[in-house]
């Protein structure tokens, strides 16, 4: 009777291992977050962009690149953690949840800002060099004091004839 009781208090004890947050080698919830904000962005710019399926593919997954460069994660990092939030439903839908959040936010911040003004279109008066920067004005170019010689090229084309 007593092994039993020993043998069930040892089962209870190592078999509730609750670890506080996720293993080592995979991304924060806050760090999740924040990649899966930005890869959502990036999906919504090229499907915005009607390109080929094959181009669209192509397209996100250099952004994907970028993205995960900018935050100092390898790629099998990220699928590595994705998998892991999965694998934990509460985690991802928490994950999720926070995504949506932010991304709400973004929209409500985009709309509240004012429309830009559109300046009226320039008369034909006006329409000339004013309305261009000077320093976007294609400068002169001196021509050289001295001609360009190819003198070395027509002396090796006469010793070979």
């Amino acid at each position: 009777m007593n092994r039993l009781f020993l043998c069930l208090l040892a089962l209870c004890c190592f078999s509730c291992d609750k670890t506080l947050g996720p293993p080592k080698g995979v991304l924060s919830e806050r760090k999740m977050v924040s990649l899966l904000v930005e890869l959502h962005i990036a999906e919504a710019k090229v499907k915005n962009l009607r390109v080929t399926t094959d181009s669209a593919h192509q397209l996100y997954n250099l952004y994907e690149l970028q993205i995960l460069d900018k935050h100092n994660v390898a790629q099998d990092k990220y699928v590595q953690s994705y998998q892991y939030y999965l694998e934990n439903h509460r985690l991802m839908t928490r994950v999720q949840d926070a995504v949506l959040d932010t991304l709400l936010q973004r929209q409500q911040k985009l709309e509240r800002m004012p429309e830009p003004v559109a300046e009226p279109p320039a008369t034909a008066s006006q329409a000339g060099t004013a309305l261009i920067p000077s320093d976007s004005l294609p400068q002169r170019v001196r021509k050289p004091q001295k001609p360009i010689t190819t003198a070395p090229v027509l002396r090796k084309q006469k010793d070979n004839q």
